[in-house]
């Protein structure tokens, strides 16, 4: 079984549904949610944003001086 991630216009999501409909005991269809996808980018860059202001914690000799700063080393 192979899994992808597509991102279309409307019109084309509905005709290629309609057709993959037609595949039921071969294919599995999971609609993603806007507000994942959103949560998910929120997430990646808070994770960029730690690990940028740890690398200049550690440039400057600057110590981590809390649990959210070791929890943004990571």
């Amino acid at each position: 079984m192979q899994t992808y991630q597509l991102e279309m216009n409307d019109n084309i999501s509905d005709k290629i549904l309609w057709l993959l409909g037609s595949f039921k005991n071969d294919v599995t269809i999971k609609k993603i949610e806007q507000d994942n996808l959103a949560k998910l980018d929120e997430l990646s860059v808070s994770v960029s944003r730690a690990l940028k202001e740890a690398d200049e914690s550690k440039k400057n000799n600057k110590p981590l001086t809390n649990a959210w700063d070791v929890l943004d080393d990571l």
